[in-house]
């Protein structure tokens, strides 16, 4: 089911035997889209000590009680590896937390972790970055939705909105669709935009562009802030994308 994930953020965290603290942040790949962690804020315990606990070792949210369960225990959480530096965070760490909980390492190649699969988007500057980040050690594709909320984005053909929250699939952990906010334009609505249409992050400018002319932007069916999405509304919003961007000549953004 398609749920908003700015709601699961203050969501308490349950460990088998109490709580462990609050969902602070989200990380994903921007890559796959695929949500890799949840950067819970422990509070008192452990000295307000940040964790990062992965979906593999998560629960699907108790969206009535607002916690999210993990069949871990708290023991188990305070002797994982401390997250010292802020994102992104280094594969080696990452190698030493998955072996920790005996999980496997996160991968893009062949599929996605959480079986989902996307286009790859390239340009000069994102490959620099990328360059720059595994000489560091860092892993370049690890972002966080509180990062990017408030990133403008632009079309092929000009800026109009921007990012106002996410849409994922809570149960496999994949973020299916943008929230945005088309600010430019009177009256302004809200839209979803599929990660297909993703084109470049320009960190520096805080700017997301999406290969989508605006035409055809306005034309998006309005999104309304609803607890969780109806999937014949999925069904419009992805019949739209693909039929229109067809008849704009864009091609289909789905397989």
């Amino acid at each position: 089911m398609l749920r908003k994930l700015s709601d699961i953020i203050k969501f308490q965290m349950k460990a088998t035997d109490g709580l462990v603290g609050h969902c602070k942040d989200i990380l994903f790949d921007d890559d796959s889209w695929g949500i890799r962690y949840l950067d819970v804020n422990t509070g008192g315990w452990l000295s307000g000590r940040r964790v990062l606990l992965s979906p593999i070792n998560l629960e699907p949210p108790n969206w009535l009680h607002k916690t999210i369960p993990t069949p871990l225990t708290r023991d188990q959480i305070e002797n994982s590896p401390g997250l010292a530096t802020d994102i992104p965070v280094s594969r080696q760490w990452e190698a030493s937390f998955y072996d920790y909980y005996n999980s496997p390492h996160f991968t893009t190649s062949g599929g996605y972790l959480w079986g989902y699969t996307h286009h790859n988007p390239h340009d000069y500057q994102k490959e620099a970055i990328d360059e720059l980040f595994r000489q560091k050690g860092f892993d370049s594709h690890l972002r966080s939705i509180n990062e990017l909320k408030g990133y403008k984005i632009k079309s092929i053909d000009d800026e109009f909105g921007s990012i106002r929250d996410f849409l994922f699939d809570d149960d496999v952990w994949v973020i299916k669709y943008v929230v945005a906010e088309t600010v430019k334009w009177i009256p302004s609505k809200h839209i979803l935009i599929p990660p297909e249409a993703i084109e470049t992050f320009n960190w520096s400018e805080e700017l997301v562009e999406v290969d989508l002319r605006k035409e055809l932007i306005k034309e998006a069916p309005e999104f309304e802030s609803v607890e969780f999405v109806d999937p014949f509304y999925e069904t419009q919003v992805h019949n739209f994308f693909n039929q229109t961007s067809s008849s704009h000549n864009q091609g289909s953004l789905f397989s």
